[in-house]
């Protein structure tokens, strides 16, 4: 084995050599799966963040109708307490 012919040698190295390539390919398909199953999954959580963002824009749009009805109800919550106020101060000033 050790004098063996020039032709062995290169076939034995073509041989090495597509070995080589077979499982560099193999595993460039594999890359290939696990990088397609990557891209749906993306895709999956990306429309998912759409939609959270969407609701979460309706609900800033509810919260913000929300704020400005309290804040109408708390001026005329103050109006009715002032004229509560005016009309016990009324009250007293016709007792006396």
């Amino acid at each position: 084995m050790e004098n063996a012919s020039p032709d062995k040698n290169a076939l034995k190295r073509s041989r090495v050599t597509a070995l080589v390539f077979a499982a560099l390919t193999i595993l460039s398909l594999l890359l290939l799966v696990y990088a397609l199953i990557q891209k749906a999954e993306s895709e999956r959580l990306m429309s998912k963040v759409l939609e959270c963002e969407a609701s979460y824009k309706e609900a800033q749009g509810k919260l913000e109708q929300e704020r400005i009805r309290a804040e109408e109800n708390l001026v005329r919550a103050q109006r009715a307490q002032e004229e509560a106020i005016k009309a016990e101060q009324q009250a007293r000033q016709n007792k006396k």
